[in-house]
């Protein structure tokens, strides 16, 4: 498995993803701004729901996307946005498989969260910081046993336990490698950051097509 390919290709083809990226913030930021004037509670709830959802729709449209662009497929900008090709059974896949994703990651880290808490509320701040770390390391290693169940889904059609199973067979030959490279991927997302607006539609698309690429080597394609 290859960091260095997978940060070339996203690199080498970023700007297919310049557009459709800008696109999701512009939208991203005029939703807040709509539900900052919802003062129903009940329709606050309502439109946070319908948020959740259209972002689970833009994860799959940003695989789709990204897979085609791997694939040399020709795409256009306002696909993020083309939710009517998106099947029910997918979409409730891959929404089951975020929440099984969170699941997985509240049980494992439940118990030192809990000790952390109590220690800060006891004023051991070495005890927190200590726990704080170890819940870094067991989401970390985690993440990387739980790399590709999503893009096994949208990709293969695989169901939510399929998924998981897949993912966990090829991805625990690659754990530290996986690890590494989303360090890697962090490390350029906080130099986007660090440079604003710019940077950040840059390191975005770079990460979205690095990860794809990675997914690719992992499934063996």
């Amino acid at each position: 498995m290859s960091i260095s390919n997978a940060i070339s290709f996203g690199f080498s083809n970023f700007k297919k993803l310049i557009l459709p990226v800008l696109l999701v913030i512009v939208f991203s930021l005029v939703y807040e701004f709509f539900l900052s004037a919802i003062s129903s509670s009940f329709l606050h709830l309502i439109f946070v729901l319908l948020q959740f959802l259209i972002y689970v729709l833009i994860q799959i449209n940003f695989i789709k996307i990204a897979l085609k662009i791997y694939n040399n497929e020709d795409i256009t900008s306002f696909e993020i946005f083309n939710f009517a090709n998106n099947d029910i059974e997918e979409i409730f896949s891959v929404i089951g498989i975020d929440i099984l994703i969170a699941l997985i990651m509240a049980g494992i880290n439940i118990i030192p969260f809990i000790i952390a808490i109590n220690a800060l509320l006891n004023s051991d701040f070495i005890l927190a910081v200590l726990m704080f770390i170890i819940i870094g390391l067991i989401s970390i290693v985690t993440i990387a046993y739980l790399f590709i169940p999503i893009e096994l889904c949208v990709d293969k059609g695989d169901t939510v336990l399929d998924s998981i199973k897949g993912n966990f067979k090829l991805c625990k030959k690659h754990v530290l490698k996986i690890i590494l490279f989303n360090f890697v991927i962090l490390f350029l997302n906080i130099i986007g950051v660090l440079m604003l607006i710019v940077g950040v539609l840059i390191t975005i698309p770079v990460s979205i097509l690095a990860n794809i690429h990675i997914y690719k080597q992992i499934i063996g394609k």
